[in-house]
Formats: structure tokens, sequence, C-alpha cells
């Protein structure tokens, strides 16, 4: 049985996803200057180009571990939250959480009629 090959002994496959990982990057900053100087066809340049101001973060390590994994976590809700502070945004402010608190406490029919459901689910368990 031939044994899989990862992608570091696999060397010319990962050389290969790495080149197009950079090349949408690029695609990412194209202006539509660039896109006509391509000798695109005007109907399909518009597809080409798109809007800027958009960070683009690539990021690199050595193994996926829990480690690195909890610092990419880390790293995205970091971004979530500088998001929020820059617009003006309460995240932690949820219409859908205040809703279902309130119909909660209201005991909504359809609510009513799960609870000695529940109950006896959690009591047979």
């Amino acid at each position: 049985m031939r044994r899989m090959q990862t992608l570091v002994e696999n060397r010319r496959h990962h050389d290969m996803l790495m080149a197009n990982g950079s090349a949408q990057a690029g695609a990412l900053g194209r202006t539509l200057v660039q896109v006509d100087a391509g000798g695109i066809p005007d109907w399909l340049a518009s597809h080409r180009v798109f809007k800027g101001d958009r960070p683009l973060n690539i990021v690199f390590a050595d193994q996926l571990t829990r480690g690195t994994l909890g610092q990419l976590v880390a790293l995205y809700d970091h971004t979530v939250s500088t998001r929020t502070v820059v617009r003006q945004i309460n995240a932690l402010d949820q219409w859908d959480v205040e809703l279902g608190k309130t119909l909660a406490l209201a005991h909504d029919i359809s609510i009513n009629a799960l609870i000695p459901r529940h109950r006896k689910f959690k009591e047979s368990s």
C-alpha cells in the first residue's frame, strides 16, 4: 500500500498551492486600468475588478497545533472587535437574544407545551 505524502514531502504540490494563494491575493488588488491592460473584453472587465480598501492577511505557520489555532481565533476575534469599535457598533446588543428572553418570560403557548415534555425527558435520562 502506498503511503500518502504530506504537503512538505510533495514539494511541487505545496509550491503550486503557495503560488495559487499569492495569485489570489494579487487578483483582489487589481484596478480596472490593470485589467483593461490585460486585453480583457469590456463586458468581462467589471467581473475581474474588486473594490479596494479591503485588508487581506496571509498567515504562515510551521504546523497547525492547538496553540496556532488559538492564535488564529484570537486574531479573528481582535479583528471583529476592532471593526465594531471603528464602526461604533455594539456587538453585544443582540435583538434576537432579547426577543427570546421576552418570549421565555411570557411563556408563549408553544413554549408551555414544550416544558412538560422537557421535564419528562430530563427525568427519564
